[in-house]
């Protein structure tokens, strides 16, 4: 019979049984399968129809052997199994709530990061655009006006494209002074086209958002506030839609309010202004980039089919425009992608990490579970032979495993939520959509997958090597006779991988804390300790003219000078680590043609700002009161500029640049000085070369104030209050913070990478060492008759460390080697994330192996003890 061809279908009807079949209890699988293929072979022609009655016999078989009060049964005689054994019981769910609170905490903040759609209509069809130049190595640029109106006019490939201002890859935000409504308010603002909403896909709450022709210059005087702000200030009246309210002294009035919770590029937005484009700045303004895009793509266009759109548009411009847009390109991408920028490597770091993590835990209660079952080998031989089966014993294992991960699952939620908790209340800023991470229901759902997973996983291969193979030689010798060495050799294998993954855990976390020692370390080039600033943005319907900014500036700094405890002041148009500075080309005068620069940084400061920070002009002298508008103009440079465009031995003072490349219209300006270099963008970026014009004469609406004091910074804010109160009462009053703040929030990134690895080493070091502990504490108990012979044949102390000794160390050799391999492989990952350390670093690795070897002689440490004590005489006896 089982020589005669079969059909195509036949085949398919025969895999099907098949496949029902492992569902079968094991001891009626072979005879079900035989059956079922002999009824197959003369069924009639609807074969696949009479396979199908297969699948429900299958599982009503399952259900009989499977039974709900077998399984309740199960359950009861396994939690009083673990009820006799509380010291077993409190440490497994301790260890198992340890990596899955950590486990369920992390995906929790990598699924509001990286997996969780945005929350805007069709979020996966929204992309960021960029501006790209090799020239200038602009890799993810701001757009100029002109090229975004342009792509708006000229793409194939998207419903809509709309902009907002931008600085480096976040949303530019813009202070703004409400007043006319109780106390003045510094709000948070970002300008953006009149269709930015319409592209997201957000609808507000009630009122409505831009009109098209609201983005325009004369039509622009309406504003969209947030959810939050209307709470706050209006007392959540609905009729705010219609009212005017005083935005830097400028009326606007209020068109609607935009859904709570709504945000965008993680800035909290309190008002959305519209653009104010005038026709001149949409056709020609090509310089500056300030503008950020995001549109949505056409159904059906993909990312790779816009790219290509929008390279075809750069090409078309470059030829048109080659004095602006030479060389430069666009890139698109999704916008989900873009907001998670660079933090998507921290994230797969930590996802790595947990990994590990739970793997150790559950290295660990295997292990546990490995050294209780052998005690119980007798029990489970007299439960075989009053008729349990194998299958049965094995489940009853594994439903007690599955229980006690589902009471560590229970605790880990609980641990994962308070974690969660700590990240948004305490994480930095910088973490993409940090407001929406939260146990959520994938949360739970992955909760439980890895409560069951990890139950299965630790409870396993524990039972299967538990099953009972020989029930009489169980009965009649010892618990020792009866463990074979399977049991002994898988414990190994696990206490080798748990010394594996601590390495490699305790080799990352040492690489990143060596990182943040060099970046706490780095030259600053300013003294932040005893230094405070303060924000000021001033209205411009009441300061449109420079000279009346310059008036209002010159009062404050002369005020703030003179009051008691005040040794220095000064302002600058963008203050210490508030972002990236504006930049342009760059000439020195009497240079060949071809010998100019490129993305020179720009700041202005006033009179002592160098002073004030904490600098130090190494060559030449300071700004004056001098250097006023109808004073020649005069620059100073930094150390990092005059290393890369002057000739050792140069010397720039006196010599005059101007901002453009030769042959341009800017006018010339002599340097009168050269500052100490200083980190005043980012912190673990070198500095860049940097020019530094007068404050009084380019000035702006918006500067910080720098103090530096011989007094507590708090005891300050009263009298510079009191000062802005009396220059105009309009003005709100920002906070007053020490300079040194804004050095730790440009380190809290850091700080929270490093303080999260750190943890994580720290619980699997900490779990490495306890299985290690226990698996040399219970080998040495097994084998206490044989270390009894060996002492009554003459072994001396000596031999009985040694024996003990080389096991252990046998372990943590072989996981050193396999945890160095693994750190080996996971260094291309740190690589991004270290500051001035090698990730191959050699010194980090030593160390690490140090650290583990010393914690492991102590894990060997009572082992040894114990077996010392051994007394042969007692043991023989008992035998």
């Amino acid at each position: 019979m089982d020589d005669e061809p079969k059909s195509g279908m036949s085949r398919l009807a025969h895999a099907i049984v098949a496949i029902a079949s492992l569902v079968v209890p094991r001891w009626r699988r072979q005879a079900w399968r035989r059956e079922w293929d002999a009824e197959l072979w003369h069924a009639p022609p609807g074969v696949m129809r009479y396979a199908a009655g297969a699948i429900p016999h299958a599982l009503a078989l399952f259900q009989q052997h499977w039974s709900l009060d077998m399984l309740a049964q199960d359950l009861r005689y396994g939690w009083r199994m673990l009820r006799r054994n509380p010291g077993f019981t409190g440490v497994a769910t301790l260890t198992l709530a340890l990596g899955i609170g950590a486990t369920t905490a992390i995906f929790s903040i990598a699924n509001a990061v990286l997996w969780r759609g945005l929350p805007y209509r069709d979020a996966a069809s929204l992309v960021q655009l960029w501006e790209t130049n090799p020239d200038r190595n602009w890799t993810d640029a701001e757009c100029a006006p002109a090229n975004v109106a342009d792509w708006r006019r000229e793409n194939r490939s998207f419903q809509d494209l709309a902009a907002y201002f931008g600085a480096a890859r976040d949303a530019w935000v813009t202070t703004y002074a409400l007043t006319g409504i109780g106390e003045p308010e510094q709000l948070k603002g970002l300008t953006v086209s009149a269709n930015f909403f319409s592209v997201l896909g957000v609808q507000p709450a009630f009122g409505r958002t831009f009109a098209a022709d609201e983005e325009w210059q004369g039509k622009d005087d309406v504003v969209v506030i947030s959810a939050g702000l209307w709470r706050r200030r209006f007392g959540g009246d609905p009729a705010i839609v219609g009212r005017p309210v005083s935005l830097d002294g400028r009326a606007r009035t209020v068109i609607g309010v935009l859904p709570a919770g709504f945000r965008f590029n993680n800035a909290p937005i309190d008002v959305w202004i519209p653009m104010g484009w005038t026709q001149q700045s949409v056709a020609t303004t090509r310089r500056p980039h300030y503008l950020r895009a995001v549109a949505r793509l056409q159904p059906g266009v993909s990312v790779e089919q816009a790219q290509a759109d929008m390279h075809r548009i750069a090409r078309s411009l470059e030829e048109r425009y080659p004095s602006t847009n030479t060389h430069m390109d666009v890139g698109v991408g999704p916008l989900q992608e873009w907001m998670v920028g660079p933090s998507r490597r921290a994230v797969h770091l930590f996802l790595g990490a947990v990994a590990f993590v739970l793997l150790v835990a559950c290295a660990n209660v295997a292990n546990l579970m490995l050294a209780r079952g052998a005690a119980r080998t007798r029990e489970l031989a007299i439960r075989s032979a009053l008729g349990a089966s194998s299958t049965r014993l094995v489940r009853q294992m594994l439903t007690e495993s599955v229980l006690l991960a589902g009471f560590g699952g229970v605790l880990g939620l609980l641990i994962a939520d308070a974690a969660v908790r700590a990240v948004v209340a305490y994480g930095p800023a910088s973490i993409p959509r940090l407001h929406e991470i939260r146990i959520d229901r994938a949360a739970l759902g992955f909760t439980t997958f890895v409560t069951i997973a990890t139950g299965m996983v630790f409870g396993l291969v524990p039972a299967r090597q538990e099953r009972v193979r020989e029930v009489t030689s169980s009965l009649r010798g010892s618990d020792r006779q009866a463990s074979g060495s399977d049991g002994s050799r898988f414990r190994s294998g696990l206490i080798v991988l748990e010394v594996a993954l601590s390495l490699a855990l305790l080799v990352g976390a040492t690489l990143l804390v060596r990182s943040f020692v060099k970046l706490n370390r780095v030259d600053l080039g300013f003294a932040p300790d005893q230094a405070v600033s303060l924000q000021v943005t001033l209205p411009r319907s009441v300061y449109a003219k420079p000279d009346q900014q310059r008036a209002f500036l010159d009062q404050l700094l002369e005020r703030v000078r003179a009051v008691p405890g005040i040794r220095s002041a000064g302002a600058a148009q963008r203050g210490i680590l508030d972002g990236m500075l504006w930049t342009s080309d760059f000439t020195i005068e009497r240079r060949a043609p071809d010998d100019f620069g490129i993305e020179v940084r720009h700041n202005e400061v006033s009179p002592h700002y160098v002073e004030a920070v904490g600098g130090t002009i190494v060559r030449g002298r300071d700004f004056t009161d001098a250097d006023r508008p109808a004073a020649p103009l005069s620059v100073l440079v930094n150390e990092a500029l005059v290393r890369r465009y002057f000739q050792p031995g140069e010397h720039p003072v006196g010599q005059r640049v101007k901002f453009d490349r030769p042959g341009g219209t800017s006018p010339w300006r002599t340097i009168v000085g050269v500052v100490h270099d200083y980190r005043e963008e980012v912190v673990d970026l070198e500095p860049r070369p940097t020019i530094y014009e007068s404050l009084a004469v380019n000035t702006d609406l918006m500067f910080t104030i720098v103090m530096r004091t011989s007094i507590d910074p708090p005891a300050l804010a009263p009298a510079i209050r009191t000062i802005l109160r009396e220059l105009d009462p309009n003005l709100p009053l920002s906070g007053i913070a020490p300079l040194g703040d804004r050095v730790n929030t440009a380190l809290a990134p850091q700080r929270f990478v490093v303080s999260l690895m750190g943890l994580f080493a720290l619980a699997a070091l900490l779990l490495a060492t306890v299985g290690l502990y226990g698996v040399l504490s219970y080998l040495a108990a097994r084998r206490t008759h044989e270390i009894g012979v060996r002492v009554a044949l003459g072994a001396s102390n000596h031999d009985i460390v040694r024996l003990i000794a080389r096991q252990g160390f046998a372990f943590v050799s072989i996981g050193i080697g396999c945890g160095v391999g693994l750190a080996l492989m996971s260094g291309r990952l740190m690589s991004g994330l270290l500051f001035g350390v090698d990730p191959y670093d050699v010194a980090s690795y030593a160390t690490v192996i140090a650290i583990l070897s010393i914690v492991a002689a102590g894990a060997v440490f009572a082992p040894i003890k114990r077996a010392l004590r051994v007394n042969p005489l007692v043991t023989l006896r008992a035998e």
